[in-house]
């Protein structure tokens, strides 16, 4: 029962300690997404009308703007795959077989007592049955209190028997 504590403190951790691994890698990846993606709008607006201006002479206006969207779905596409893919490491992938297995090892340990518990609740279940069936008999016998035991003759000095 004493273990339960120190394997759920453990848990606790490695869980703690991997989310905060992950959270700082995500919150890296979302403050260079966001540069990143000021970056790119300011860059992009001015690479739209440098390449507009020079493809409208030999494509038209039409054409232009159908090359210079399709390069922009290209490019969207790549970053989009970057931004969703997942951080791999040692370090996590050893922190997540850490917390499965400390995981396992709480789960164990809080069946063996709650088996314990059982067993003690089916023992105190068992006093309380027999308590139950017994109290309506001492209800009664409350109830009805006993008859006094009849006197027995009392001797008179001097009589014999």
């Amino acid at each position: 029962m004493s273990a339960l504590p120190a394997t759920l403190r453990l848990y606790l951790k490695l869980a703690i300690d991997r989310r905060q691994i992950l959270a700082r890698h995500l919150a890296m990846r979302v403050g260079l997404g966001v540069a990143a993606g000021i970056m790119l709008l300011v860059g992009l607006a001015l690479l739209n009308v440098a390449l507009f201006l020079s493809l409208r002479p030999l494509l038209g206006d039409v054409w232009s703007v159908l090359v210079i969207s399709l390069l922009h779905l290209a490019i969207g596409g790549g970053l989009a795959v970057l931004a969703l893919s997942q951080p791999h490491s040692a370090e996590l992938t050893a922190l997540a077989e850490a917390e499965t297995s400390a995981l396992g090892a709480l789960d164990a340990e809080a069946h063996e007592s709650l088996a314990a518990l059982t067993a003690a609740e089916q023992r105190i279940g068992a006093g309380l049955t027999l308590t139950a069936n017994a109290l309506p008999s001492l209800i009664g016998l409350m109830r009805h209190p006993a008859k006094p035991a009849p006197e027995a003759p009392t001797k008179v000095p001097g009589d014999k028997a």
